[in-house]
């Protein structure tokens, strides 16, 4: 038997990956239809539905049952000459089985999109990936191809018949062809053209409940980022809560104010009372006895910028507990200075500077918590 059909197209086809999830694939004018494309199908075999295998010379003779000839573009089809030699195969195109379907192979380039201005394919065709380097192996005839029915043999010219041994020509059947079809357990004995129909429902389906999971899975993460988000602002507002608790207890603010006072008491005893320390911070005030007592203050001061507060403050006990004075009489404040933490002495601006660290903690405590 000899005719012409349609082995393949351009467009946007659907595979199914083996988690059962759909993907589609395009197949680009420029890809179908090149001459390197094209020529591997020249005398490819023709086989009686998908090999489960690549065909090659070890195993074509098994599945072989015709050949294709003269492939060439078509519009948006690649048109070929088809001539079958089996009988059983014959047998099934007379039964009504002409769909084609190609073996080939291609490179996948995983770039998604939507078709818009491709000749041949339909505009607003969603694909998540396109096929390169397509290579003929070989074309089955199938019951559905994924092409769909208009890829398929070309049975209404008049060269298209079936010649026996005495070369009569042999008309072919008109009856239709049905064919078994099963669905959740049930199967049914329906027309092709409506098995097709329904097949095309049930992807269609199957990818709309694709859709919808992966619409939930986004949902449910950015539920998962909300639900983040409102613990740390809870977190956040607990802390602020006990900052500004600690900012009012009376407790607290004595120990800040005693502590600022200890550190200006210590600081002026080697500073001197020229040093106005009650204008400086707590980190100056350390800076500047740190570097008092330094015997190489350019290298320290390289060492305390940008230092954090733990390695400050140990430098600043060390410079406390190792300060000795210049002069040899006996140092009564030194004395002092070094055991401030059990004898703290009076100081006659310490009335002020109380006063200050109560005003500072009063407005802090004023300050009205974030919603």
């Amino acid at each position: 038997m000899r005719c012409d059909a349609a082995i393949t197209r351009v467009g946007v086809f659907k595979y199914r990956n083996r988690d059962g999830s759909t993907r589609r694939e395009l197949r680009l004018p420029d890809e179908v239809f090149t001459r390197d494309a094209l020529e591997s199908f020249a005398l490819a075999p023709l086989t009686n539905n998908h090999p489960k295998e690549a065909l090659t010379s070890n195993n074509t003779a098994k599945h072989q049952v015709g050949t294709i000839t003269n492939p060439r573009q078509d519009a948006d089809q690649v048109a070929a000459r088809v001539q079958v030699t089996e009988q059983r195969t014959i047998d099934d195109i007379d039964g009504g089985k002409t769909q084609l379907s190609c073996g080939y192979t291609a490179d996948v380039e995983n770039t998604p999109g939507v078709t818009s201005g491709i000749p041949g394919v339909e505009d607003g065709l969603r694909y998540d990936a396109i096929q390169r380097n397509i290579r003929g192996n070989h074309v089955a005839l199938v019951d559905v191809g994924r092409a769909g029915p208009d890829v398929a043999l070309r049975l209404d010219h008049d060269d298209a018949v079936q010649t026996d041994e005495t070369t009569t020509k042999r008309a072919l059947p008109t009856e239709k062809k049905t064919m078994k079809l099963t669905l959740d357990g049930i199967t049914v004995e329906i027309e092709d053209q409506a098995a097709q129909l329904v097949k095309k429902a049930v992807a269609d389906r199957d990818e709309a409940v694709e859709s919808v999971k992966a619409d939930a899975a986004k949902v449910k993460a950015e539920l998962e980022a909300e639900k983040a988000r409102a613990d740390k602002a809870t977190e956040d507002l607990e802390a602020e809560k006990k900052a500004h608790a600690d900012a009012t207890d009376p407790e607290v603010v004595r120990k800040r104010i005693d502590a600022r006072l200890e550190l200006e008491r210590q600081a002026t005893e080697i500073l001197g009372a020229d040093q106005k320390v009650d204008k400086m911070s707590d980190d100056e005030i350390r800076s500047a006895v740190v570097l008092k007592t330094s015997k190489d203050p350019e290298a320290t001061k390289k060492k305390l910028d940008g230092c954090d507060q733990v390695y400050l403050s140990v430098r600043y006990d060390a410079a406390v507990e190792g300060f000795e004075p210049s002069t040899d009489k006996p140092n009564a404040a030194l004395a002092n200075v070094r055991d401030g933490a059990n004898k703290p002495t009076e100081r006659t601006d310490a009335k002020s500077a109380r006063d200050r660290m109560i005003e500072e903690s009063r407005k802090a405590g004023e300050t009205p918590l974030r919603a």
